[in-house]
């Protein structure tokens, strides 16, 4: 009998996780656990939780870092076979949601996951519409569709997927890189993923975490991290915009973004049609009013697509101002980032990458050279990074 692990993360969401507990404990299917990780609530979440007096419920409190560091966290505690993602401040659909899902797997033994249409409900738990998701997954089209959405998970973050994938695809794409789950970037590939009835109440409401400042900088950034990784092609290497799959070209020339190159393997796109693209999400993340940090941002991803294949304007970083970053972040300390940020404290060379004038990045070693990438990943920004001894500056 297979068990359904449900991974919670939770923050002040002392209004609404009764009930989201309630819709877990009324399903018609037993086998399950519910790791819930408080992630320093403030608010009476805690005691709410310990109300529940269940054998089944695993509670992990941790200090506030964020939700992604949440899951991560919670990630450590999966027994079952199959894991879902459920926030706090949303219910199950029905009563059925928990016994439909093992037997969409059963029936389908070759499916990685499930997804499904979004039940819309406001503050107070009335239905107010439905977010239509696609009903099927090609591997070339919907990869298609997270580049015209410009990094945005057109099926929706609430993963249901077996344990093998939530360790291959999860955690490494969403949980720790903040970017869509259900991609392999390196291979432009898909997850087999089946479409089920409804089982998602999303309640949206003006407090929601996405409408923070924090909350837009989040999906920004993850946003501009999905693009990233489709562009570069590479989850590991320095940034690239080369194209052995000619998806790509087409998207710009569906989009008429196009300029004449030639369509041959490895060929680079042209620095015009990426500025182009950026450009217009640029106009957009304004007129939606995302935080300045990620007008800011997108504005060195510009430049930095400007700067594509130059060489004439370095910035030397020494391996003492390496040594002096507090903290190295990745995709799922955004939230942490942010508030760092705002405060000043997240480390010189963070600010250095993000304010200096320059086309490339000179360093002195290999290792060196693989911390400033992992901060140009963060940033999503594209310069080229060279090695050479000090001797050979």
């Amino acid at each position: 009998m297979r068990k359904i692990s449900v991974l919670m993360p939770t923050y002040n969401d002392a209004q609404y996780i009764t009930k989201s507990l309630h819709s877990i404990f009324e399903q018609n299917y037993n086998n399950w656990e519910l790791i819930i990780v408080n992630d320093g609530s403030t608010d009476e979440t805690e005691r709410l939780i310990k109300s529940f007096d269940d054998n089944r419920i695993k509670y992990i409190y941790q200090e506030n870092s964020g939700q992604l560091n949440a899951l991560l966290t919670g990630s450590k505690y999966i027994e079952g076979d199959i894991v879902l993602l459920f926030h706090s401040d949303d219910e199950l659909a029905n009563n059925r949601v928990f016994s439909n899902i093992i037997h969409s797997f059963d029936s389908h033994k070759e499916m990685d996951g499930l997804y499904a249409d979004y039940l819309i409900i406001d503050k107070n738990g009335n239905q107010t519409g439905i977010l239509k998701v696609p009903d099927q997954i090609h591997q070339t089209e919907i990869i298609k569709k997270v580049f015209y959405h410009k990094g945005d998970n057109t099926v929706g973050d609430t993963f249901i997927v077996k344990r093998d994938v939530f360790n291959n695809y999860v955690l490494p794409n969403y949980i720790y890189d903040n970017t869509i789950y259900y991609i392999n970037y390196k291979e432009f590939k898909t997850l087999n993923l089946m479409k089920i009835e409804p089982w998602y109440k999303y309640r949206v409401f003006d407090e929601n975490y996405i409408h923070s400042e924090v909350g837009k900088f989040e999906v920004s950034n993850g946003c501009f991290r999905t693009i990233y990784k489709l562009l570069s092609n590479n989850y590991c290497s320095g940034p690239l915009l080369p194209f052995s799959n000619l998806f790509v070209l087409k998207v710009f020339r569906k989009l008429k973004l196009y300029r004449l190159f030639s369509i041959k393997k490895g060929t680079s796109i042209h620095v015009d049609l990426a500025r182009k693209v950026y450009s217009l999400w640029r106009n957009e993340l304004i007129s939606k009013q995302f935080p300045d940090l990620s007008i800011k941002q997108i504005d060195k991803i510009l430049h930095s697509i400007n700067r594509i294949g130059k060489h004439s304007k370095p910035l030397y970083i020494d391996k003492k101002e390496i040594e002096s970053i507090p903290y190295l972040f990745h995709g799922k300390d955004v939230r942490r980032f942010y508030q760092a940020y705002q405060a000043g404290e997240m480390g010189n060379l963070y600010q250095l990458i993000l304010d200096s004038e320059y086309d490339h990045i000179i360093v002195e070693s290999e290792e060196d050279k693989e911390i400033v990438q992992a901060i140009l990943k963060f940033y999503s920004l594209f310069y080229d990074v060279i090695v050479e001894r000090r001797s050979d500056v």
